[in-house]
């Protein structure tokens, strides 16, 4: 068996070293470190960029959020002080009427009384009587017939004030109503506008999550893409230690 010599090594060294060079000038022609490292910078820059992004969209989806609270909480109050308003509203409405109809009773009740004086008197003139019976008062004492004309006329006078204030207190009853229902279309407005606002601003958070899941689905993208750009030039500044120590060892 033929003993290799010293030439013998060095050519299978050389050819060693060349087919190392070769593949690693294969590897260096699909790879170049310069590019792989500013891809690899590119990459860090974009995704620092995407980064502030999405801290932006993130503080601008809170302040939404807050927004939203302090509307809904605006919202909270406003339809308080309109059930407290209606409720004194209705309350005041519901006295008016009542004390009305105790007036409309005794005012029903004087005027009854009235009628009935009245009718009296005109019976017993066109019956020519002079006699003093009529109309008994709370005592059931019959009336001296010369204070009738004077009685008749304070009940009248007082089914006038009656009829005044009645009507004073169905002009009253007339204006809370209207009232109410004027206050009643203006809340109703404002909470159709805040309702209205409320859906805006649900809809701008719909768009900022969307938008957030969005640029965190990029930045995902791109820290695989920069991981593999890293793995890349490891592996490229691995093989050419190998290749400078193989060519340091030889020329040793």
């Amino acid at each position: 068996m033929k003993t290799p010599t010293l030439n013998d090594l060095t050519e299978d060294f050389r050819e060693s070293s060349l087919e190392s060079s070769d593949d690693n000038n294969s590897f260096n022609g699909d790879l170049d470190s310069g590019e792989v490292c500013a891809a690899s910078d590119q990459n860090k820059r974009v995704q620092m960029y995407e980064q502030r992004k999405i801290s932006d969209l993130e503080e601008r989806l809170t302040n939404s959020e807050k927004d939203k609270i302090s509307l809904h909480e605006a919202l909270i109050r406003e339809k308080d002080d309109v059930i407290k308003s209606l409720r004194f509203s209705i309350d005041l409405i519901t006295e008016t009427k009542e004390f009305s109809i105790k007036q409309m009773k005794s005012q029903i009740y004087d005027l009854q009384n009235a009628i009935d004086f009245k009718n009296s008197l005109n019976l017993n003139n066109a019956q020519g009587v002079t006699t003093c019976f009529g109309p008994k008062d709370e005592g059931n004492n019959f009336i001296n017939p010369k204070s009738n004309h004077n009685e008749l006329q304070a009940l009248q006078n007082k089914m006038e004030s009656l009829e005044i204030t009645n009507r004073k207190d169905k002009e009253l009853i007339a204006e809370l109503e209207s009232k109410i229902k004027v206050e009643n279309a203006e809340i109703e407005l404002k909470i159709k506008e805040k309702d209205s606002k409320m859906e805006d601003l649900k809809k701008n958070d719909d768009c900022l999550r969307a938008r957030i899941a969005e640029l965190e689905n990029k930045v995902s993208i791109i820290s695989a893409e920069l991981k593999e750009k890293e793995n890349q030039l490891s592996q490229y500044t691995l093989s050419d230690r190998i290749c400078r120590k193989k060519t340091t060892n030889f020329a040793a």
